[in-house]
């Protein structure tokens, strides 16, 4: 099983609730054919998360490279986290999301970010409920958006990406362009040992001793 160190997550520093939430808008039209990324994409990611000097609850999620596998020049790629965030006695959801164009085989060479992402949500295969995410505060220097999904949503969303359920990703950007990616292939092999076996309980319980080193989880052993 591949494993490597969780990647920075600098858009997830949500404060709960209080932010100032986002309608999104009404989604676009649907791309014609979704992007479908390979299971060498997602990952499922845990850290241990930090408020002033003491380190308090498991933050456990899913982060998405769509399309960093890729040599085709040019190329889009998406960058995506979905976590679950401690926040007094509740858990907060929270996603971080931009996309960006890769221009050059040079890999010292930015990527250039597409404009940013103005209405996001996802849909899980036998649910035609979209699982809408409200964009909260403005976005970043790479038009990244940082965004909070609801607790039952986020719930069935979670189920579905560590179920292995088909997933698809609706993105709407600023300039009116939209994308459709779709999940459907991550696995973690010990959960078919039984559900506690599995990293996310696991990890949603703080049995840190139970798993690696704070990182990524590819879904190939």
């Amino acid at each position: 099983m591949r494993i490597r160190r969780a990647a920075p997550l600098p858009f997830l520093l949500l404060a709960a609730a209080s932010t100032t939430a986002q309608t999104p808008p009404a989604p676009a039209a649907a791309a014609s054919a979704p992007v479908k990324l390979s299971e060498n994409d997602v990952w499922f990611q845990w850290r241990v998360a930090k408020t002033g000097m003491k380190y308090q609850e498991t933050l456990c999620g899913f982060h998405i490279e769509g399309n960093h596998l890729s040599s085709d020049v040019p190329r889009p790629e998406w960058d995506l986290n979905i976590d679950q965030l401690p926040a007094d006695d509740k858990v907060v959801v929270g996603v971080s999301a931009g996309a960006f164009v890769v221009t050059s085989k040079d890999k010292h060479q930015d990527r250039q970010p597409r404009p940013p992402i103005t209405a996001l949500s996802f849909t899980v295969a036998g649910n035609a409920e979209p699982i809408s995410a409200r964009i909260v505060g403005p976005p970043s220097a790479v038009n990244a958006i940082r965004a909070i999904i609801d607790t039952e949503p986020a719930a069935r969303l979670f189920s579905g990406f560590y179920d292995a359920q088909p997933v698809t990703i609706s993105i709407t950007y600023q300039d009116g362009a939209t994308d459709q990616l779709l999940v459907e292939n991550w696995k973690d092999h010990r959960k078919f040992a039984g559900d506690k076996n599995g990293y996310l309980h696991q990890c949603e319980e703080g049995m840190r001793k139970a798993l690696p080193a704070p990182g990524h989880i590819g879904s190939r052993l």
